[in-house]
């Protein structure tokens, strides 16, 4: 009922408002998609839809000249008297740019005369980059997704029409959102956008893509962040990476002359655009740009083409330009889904250098206001300036219905008796049952989790099942219960888990365990389980190394303020070394197990039973973190700042054959340092050391993050990848360094056949040194990102590792991505 109501708006307001509408088509009657329409000398514009329609909403009577603009058409003004509450139809044909140069041949010793333009638009760049101190703007943005065709099955799973989504072609719309925003700006690069109204097909909610964070484009940029570092055409070596060719020249609405370049990489697989770059005369600002990135150039993202159309208007002078209209397209696909994409920005209203000191009073970038959903009918048939094709007003009132449909209790339970039915893909991510009107959610283990191998307990079984209830604010508690047996070790290991989200702004929540496990001696668990079931049935080979865990733990975490997390627990633990109970192996039945005990050198009495008071303090310092404010909830994104985390642990001895003490870590990492072109790095520095005494337990000393295992699946990259398990463990203080560098394809653009895949190049290097063990480094290169379609598969890795001076070993890591989650 909402959508009919909203469509008579729509029809009454195209009538009844204070509009100038039409459409835009070129000298042979097509029309042109988004083309760019606006008053002159001011910022107050529109765009038009795909099928060349505009509608131009005015608030005073009077006498305007309208400006229609196209890229690579020739400007046209039309004068119109407009009065309100009058509707004045306009239609317009832009003819094709083809005023050409004149005849000038270009001798092979002569440049282009486009270099000489290029080269003056280079150095006023950081001019018009910073020409502005701060701005603020009106913003609207519609964003629309299609669906252009979907598989009937993937992974052995009916993917059905998505809930009534897609039509009996394949196709359907699967999001179209529009809002309005207060843009600001700050320079050098502070900037924030307060949602004032949303709307979306279907269940209208605030979490929306409309944001223009996410397509920030400004070609006064050096460099611009799309899974690889763009270099704007402007940037100050451009040049070495672009050619240009001045191909027109036209003189504009304001009798400037405008140069129209033609732009393409000088090596077709680099991250550059391609298209047309408008620079205008004398100001030697961006007039427009119409350019695209596509094929390799994106590295195996699941996007085949991005397209940027841009227009820039005079803001108080023609020497200062402002962005009035951004028009993003894209297409890609993955596993057979084929989507297409539009997403239309458009500025308005600009005020420059206001004063925006309570703008930019913390680290906020974005937020919506709580009201901004309860915007009626009426208030976008008079707001929206970009009309609705015929497609998105039938899908506004299709999902309207859909959204009632999909609220009610018959179609949640029927989605969840399909949901619920058993399924074999459901061995390998676990079966559930679930509830989703009442919100709860019944699981048990994933097929990883439900049989191991390992030489302590043989095979060794999980029976379980977790609890999940979540609440109409998003916040959720987590209550599993569960026991492993080992058929050799004939133990039972029962365990509950507790977990409470309570606040999701704060990420506050309070979790507890309870119970008996058999633990890795390296809390990190870096052995997979997966892996140390391959590795012991078929090559007898004991990777992992297990201590026996009774545990009753405690723990609050919390963000107390904008980038300060805390998390402390506190913990009763009693522990005691295992032994094997098995040599079982499907091959090599004569070879012998080694020893559970991790490292041999370490004297027998590190492994006693032992039992402790462990009072344990997580502090995560992200500086400037950046964050996006939804009622009842914050996303949080990283700042240019690494981020510091100091761990605290104090251990209080309960057992006669225990020492009490202290131990402390300090990190300081980043994961993306970047180098432009040259990619990005990553890094990380550790140093600890043991206050008050030293650690009675083998599992309490400092354990380096290594690894021996061929196919490990290791979400964090920062670690060793071939130093052997526990053998440079540490009771003393320690000193360790990761880096990696992912060129993104630096090298590999310019290696034929290589060129045209998704790898890329990574180097790196890590370090370890405490005064027990000395020194230990490895050296490493490889290739990531190797990829089926647009999904991920693993990353290979050579590496070379040292002791001291000497050379010590070498070997290959293919690391997997870890599909399924747990380990």
């Amino acid at each position: 009922m909402r959508l009919y109501i909203s469509a008579v708006f729509i029809l009454l307001g195209r009538g009844l408002l204070s509009q100038i509408v039409g459409t835009i088509v070129d000298d042979t009657n097509i029309a042109l998609p988004s083309a760019t329409i606006y008053v002159e000398n001011t910022t107050i514009g529109t765009v038009g839809n795909i099928d060349g329609e505009y509608s131009l909403a005015l608030a005073k009577s009077g006498k305007y000249n309208i400006v229609y603009q196209y890229v690579g058409y020739k400007s046209v003004t039309k004068s119109v008297d407009f009065a309100v509450g009058k509707r004045i139809v306009v239609n317009v044909r832009l003819d094709a740019d083809e005023v050409m140069l004149s005849e000038v041949t270009i001798a092979a010793d002569r440049e282009d005369p486009a270099y000489p333009i290029i080269r003056q638009a280079i150095a006023k760049r950081n001019f018009h980059r910073h020409q502005v101190p701060s701005l603020e703007a009106d913003l609207y943005v519609k964003g629309k997704v299609k669906m252009l065709n979907a598989p009937k099955k993937i992974m052995g799973q009916e993917i059905g029409n998505l809930g009534g989504i897609l039509d009996t072609s394949r196709q359907g719309i699967l999001y179209l959102s529009e809002s309005t925003s207060k843009y600001y700006f700050q320079d050098p690069d502070k900037t924030k956008e307060i949602m004032i109204s949303s709307v979306k097909a279907g269940e209208n909610d605030l979490f929306t893509a409309n944001r223009f964070e996410i397509f920030q484009f400004n070609v006064y940029d050096e460099y611009y962040k799309f899974a690889r570092s763009i270099a704007s055409p402007l940037s100050d070596n451009a040049i070495g990476h672009y050619k240009y060719a001045l191909e027109s020249t036209f003189y504009n609405e304001d009798k400037e002359k405008v140069y129209r370049i033609k732009m393409s990489p000088k090596s077709t697989n680099e991250p550059l655009l391609s298209g047309y770059i408008y620079i205008v005369d004398d100001y030697f600002n961006v007039y427009s740009l119409d350019a695209s990135i596509s094929g390799p150039t994106l590295r195996g993202t699941f996007f085949d083409t991005v397209h940027f159309k841009q227009i820039y208007v005079p803001v108080n002078s023609n020497d200062n330009r402002r962005l009035l209209s951004q028009v993003v397209t894209f297409s890609g696909g993955i596993m057979g889904f084929n989507i297409e994409g539009v997403f239309t920005y458009i500025f308005s209203n600009y005020v420059l250098n206001p004063d925006l000191s309570s703008i930019f009073n913390n680290n906020e970038n974005f937020s919506i206001q709580k009201d901004a959903l309860k915007r009626d009918s009426s208030f976008w048939a008079m707001t929206r300036p970009v009309p609705l094709t015929a497609d998105e007003e039938n899908d506004y009132t299709k999902k309207d219905s859909l959204a009632k449909i999909w609220k009610s209790k018959p179609f949640l339970d029927s989605l969840d008796r399909a949901n619920n039915t058993f399924k074999f893909i459901k061995l390998i991510t676990g079966y559930s049952y679930q509830n989703s009107h009442k919100n709860f959610e019944l699981a048990t283990p994933k097929l990883q989790e439900l049989y191991n191998f390992n030489a302590v307990e043989g095979s060794r079984f999980k029976f379980g099942l977790a609890f999940r209830r979540t609440d109409s604010l998003s916040r959720f508690v987590n209550i599993s219960a569960s026991s492993n047996y080992g058929l050799a070790d004939r133990e039972w290991k029962p365990m509950l888990h507790f977990r409470r989200i309570y606040d999701n702004y704060h990420s506050a929540e309070i979790y507890g365990q309870l119970g008996r496990k058999y633990w890795q001696y390296d809390y990190k668990q870096p052995v997979g389980l997966v892996a140390q079931t391959l590795n012991d049935l078929f090559l007898k080979l004991n990777r992992i190394r297990l201590y026996d865990l009774k545990i009753a733990e405690i723990g609050w975490k919390k963000e107390l303020v904008n980038g300060v997390y805390v998390d402390f627990s506190t913990s009763y633990r009693d522990r005691r070394s295992l032994d094997n109970n098995t040599n079982y192996s499907i091959r090599l039945p004569d070879k012998i197990y080694t020893s559970n005990t991790p490292n041999a050198t370490i004297a027998d009495s590190y492994y006693g039973p032992n039992r402790y008071f462990i009072n344990q303090i997580r502090l995560t310092i992200r500086p400037f973190q950046k964050y996006s404010s939804y009622p009842n909830l914050k996303i949080t994104k990283s700042s240019q700042w690494p981020v510091i985390e100091w761990f605290f642990d104090n251990y209080v001895a309960l057992s006669d054959n225990s020492t009490s003490f202290q131990s402390t870590v300090l990190t300081i990492r980043d994961n993306y340092v970047g180098t432009k072109l040259l990619g990005h790095s990553r890094y990380r520095l550790s140093g600890g050391t043991f206050l008050g005494g030293k650690p009675s337990f083998f599992a309490d000393f400092y354990h380096p993050a290594a690894n021996e295992v061929l196919f490990p699946v290791i979400n964090d990259q920062l670690v060793f990848n071939i130093m052997p398990y526990y053998q440079y463990s540490t009771d003393r203080y320690f000193v360790e360094a990761h880096w990696r560098h992912h060129l993104d394809g630096y090298i590999f653009d310019h290696i034929p056949l290589i060129k045209k895949t998704s790898i890329k190049e990574v180097v790196g290097a890590a370090l370890h040194f405490d005064p027990n063990n000395g020194s230990y480094y490895e050296l490493m290169a490889g290739i990531e990102d190797i990829k089926i379609s647009a999904l991920k598969i693993c990353d290979i890795e050579y590496t070379w590792s040292f002791t001291g001076s000497k050379y010590n070993n070498q070997g290959v890591v293919v690391r997997f991505i870890q599909l399924f989650g747990g380990r």
